[in-house]
């Protein structure tokens, strides 16, 4: 099955809709989110209707990837973290503070039928103090969003094993498109990244059938 697609901008939210005849590579599921590899400024892939975003420090660069893969009438999700990071030497002990900003993509709402597929992108920024504690092995934090940004924020719920990072975060977000009206969320994915005396940098991937989430954060 091959999608055609159209996106139309309103407000924060990117509308997602495409439409075909009949074809036998349907994927099962209408959404998919992994680990992609980061190439200059963004994420290596090849989607419809891409949205394609990164931010980047001293310490490195995360980059993040959404749209449409038109062959499998499915709403993908990519997230990577630049090569040559550096976080610094490893810490065994104590704790640390992290000013960190950070970048996620939702796509919400996603429905398809034998021949359409369609959903909701809202696309968000913002900081957020990471603490890790390097005895207890976790690295956390909470941005609620502000009135003014229709409290998007990012909780980390994330794991340290030496400079490897593990564990959850979730995305919180509402947001209104002509096609939904308003909605509300929040969408955990999981973390991949690294920890060291100099900084730290991750990013987060995840989906169920109808989202789609990926974001990335960097910290010193």
């Amino acid at each position: 099955m091959s999608y055609k697609v159209k996106m139309a901008s309103c407000l924060a939210v990117i509308a997602l809709a495409g439409c075909s005849g009949g074809g036998s590579n349907l994927a099962a599921s209408p959404t998919a989110s992994g680990i992609g590899t980061v190439s200059g400024t963004s994420i290596d892939v090849n989607l419809s209707d891409e949205g394609n975003r990164s931010i980047s420090t001293t310490v490195g660069r995360v980059a993040i990837a959404t749209g449409i893969d038109q062959g499998a009438g499915q709403v993908q999700g990519f997230a990577g973290i630049a090569p040559g990071a550096s976080v610094g030497a490893e810490v065994t002990n104590g704790n640390a503070t992290y000013n960190s900003n950070y970048i996620y993509t939702v796509v919400d709402n996603v429905v398809r039928t034998d021949s359409t597929v369609s959903g909701d992108r809202v696309d968000v920024s913002g900081n957020i103090t990471l603490n890790a504690d390097f005895d207890g092995g976790t690295l956390t934090g909470n941005d609620p969003g502000t009135f003014l940004n229709g409290h998007k924020g990012l909780s980390v719920n994330a794991t340290i094993d030496g400079s490897n990072l593990g564990g959850t975060a979730t995305a919180n977000y509402s947001a209104f498109s002509i096609r939904s009206g308003n909605f509300s969320g929040s969408a955990t994915g999981a973390v991949t990244g690294q920890i060291g005396a100099d900084g730290v940098i991750g990013v987060f991937e995840g989906n169920d059938p109808n989202t789609v989430v990926v974001g990335g954060f960097i910290g010193s």
